[in-house]
């Protein structure tokens, strides 16, 4: 009888881990030792006719002729059939046979376990060893890039592992989005139901609005269409209403526009319509920040008053500052340029900077905590300082306590704490560039311990020369400031105003439950 000793699989079933030693071996009698090398972890794009080819190394003292190969594989959407105690184990997932594997990979996005298992026929001594490869669609993982064409009309473009992809909206609609671009926004694990099968469904979706109330949502899978102004709500958008945003908090998705904030389920469970039904509170904006705490609560901006509202994920509350505003402010002047969020030091941080409109003297809310729904501070900003006159603004979330902003064609660091200002040096870019752009991009889960490699902290600046722009990505931060040229340059035409990245993964409320830093930027 043989005996099957692969330990790490073991492991992998208690959800201890999730892949196999590449020691993994069993059998009977006198044995010699078999060693397989040559597999590597890798990424992939499904769908596009790619193979994944690979040609493992054996050193053994067993005759080729004497052994079994075969080739299995898994998704980590599988996983749990194992931890339930899937009979046959990794042997029900059988791909091919034969010690080289050529795989055309036409597989849903997912991180996926490929086994290599050898076989001696005479004594069933048995050596596997595995890799992982990310399976990615065309559309699935990257940065999707909101801009302005020349018509003044909006688009979207798409960076990732196959260089850049321009011009989405028309490749997918036919024609750019009519008016200027707003927001771009991404969630996970939003609801939907499928047209074609009458079925609930879970999908990673990005979300296009524009200053004309256009909205659209799509599929990151494949970009197909889900929402528009005409199915998003139960009841009906009315002509009035304008989409500002939507965002994916720990336990539901919010959908803000002028006429309030909207609550629906995550679709954690695989249930749910992903739609909407009454709006809580009178107005909105695309300038929300939460702390990423599951009990915090939202804090945005209310276009219609002029006022910082705070969502307690049942009821909208005007925020209580008066006794902290400046003399001479007129709150109803104002309108907001940017928000942010900040955890650097244990130390949480939201801010708000909004300008007066008459007097062009700008403001900066701080709320400091996590869940507060109160400022702590408003502060006039002195006219001298180049966050009071800086074109682009951008928090930094997770580096530096400091807000940046585009200001003479440089990039300047605003420290809350100290009220002092000093100048970001940018490796690589030339001074005959136009800075022109500048958002911290950052994904950070840190719960679910083997989703933790999509992790990053990005710093992206763009310039500008005529019709076309470059975004710098750089992914190497001392505090506030890059240390090394970017890791990537990409150009393309048009105007950018925002940049979301998309994951290939789907994650739920255990992956987002963050009590301390934020796990994506809400609005950056």
């Amino acid at each position: 009888m043989k005996n099957i000793l692969l330990g790490s699989f073991f492991l992998f079933c208690l959800g201890m881990a999730a892949c196999f030693d590449d020691s993994s071996q069993s059998g009977t009698g006198d044995v010699s030792d078999i060693e397989i090398e040559g597999l590597r972890d890798t990424s992939i794009i499904s769908y596009s006719g790619n193979r994944l080819e690979i040609s493992p190394m054996i050193k053994t003292g067993y005759p080729e002729d004497e052994l079994n190969f075969a080739w299995y594989m898994y998704s980590s959407k599988e996983a749990g059939e194992f931890a339930a105690g899937f009979e046959e184990g990794y042997r029900g997932r059988k791909i091919a046979e034969g010690k080289n594997l050529s795989y055309e990979v036409n597989l849903p996005s997912d991180m996926y376990t490929f086994i290599f298992e050898v076989v001696s026929n005479g004594n069933e001594y048995t050596k596997t060893a595995t890799m992982k490869v990310a399976v990615t669609t065309a559309y699935s993982k990257g940065f999707y890039i909101l801009k302005e064409d020349e018509n003044g009309d909006t688009e979207l473009d798409l960076f990732n592992q196959n260089g850049l992809r321009e011009n989405l909206m028309k490749e997918l609609l036919g024609a750019s989005l009519s008016g200027k671009p707003r927001n771009l926004c991404v969630t996970q694990n939003h609801p939907y139901i499928d047209e074609e099968t009458q079925k609930m469904g879970v999908a990673n979706m990005v979300h296009v609005f524009t200053d004309k109330n256009e909205f659209r949502a799509f599929r990151t899978e494949d970009m197909v269409e889900v929402f528009n102004r005409s199915n998003l709500l139960f009841e009906g958008m009315g002509a009035d209403e304008a989409p500002c945003s939507m965002l994916r908090s720990t336990f539901g998705i919010y959908y803000v526009s002028n006429k309030g904030v909207y609550v629906t389920g995550a679709g954690d469970s695989g249930n749910g319509s992903g739609r909407f039904g009454i709006p809580n509170g009178n107005g909105g904006s695309q300038f929300i920040q939460s702390a990423g705490d599951p009990t915090a609560g939202l804090a945005f901006w209310n276009e219609g008053s002029h006022h910082l509202d705070f969502f307690d994920g049942s009821t909208v509350s005007p925020m209580n500052y008066e006794d902290k505003m400046p003399d001479g402010m007129v709150e109803g002047n104002l309108e907001c340029l940017s928000c942010g969020i900040n955890f650097v030091g244990s130390e949480k941080m939201v801010y708000f900077l909004c300008e007066d409109q008459v007097s062009s003297m700008r403001y900066l809310y701080l709320i400091a905590g996590v869940g507060q729904d109160e400022v702590t501070e408003l502060r006039k900003l002195d006219a001298a300082l180049h966050i009071a006159q800086g074109e682009q603004v951008a928090g930094n979330a997770l580096t530096a306590s400091v807000i940046y902003t585009i200001h003479n064609n440089r990039l300047w660091a605003y420290n809350w704490d100290s009220g002092e200002e000093f100048e970001v040096a940018l490796p690589g870019i030339g001074s005959g560039e136009s800075l022109s752009f500048v958002s911290n991009q950052f994904l950070n889960i840190w719960f679910a311990s083997n989703k933790r490699s999509e992790n990053f902290n990005h710093l992206i600046v763009g310039t500008r020369n005529g019709k076309e722009y470059k975004l710098y990505f750089y992914d190497s931060l001392v505090g506030a400031t890059p240390v090394r040229e970017a890791k990537d340059v990409i150009c393309g035409v048009g105007q950018v105003r925002c940049v979301r990245y998309a994951t290939s993964l789907l994650f739920d409320a255990n992956d987002l439950m963050s009590f301390d830093a934020p796990s994506f930027p809400y609005y950056n």
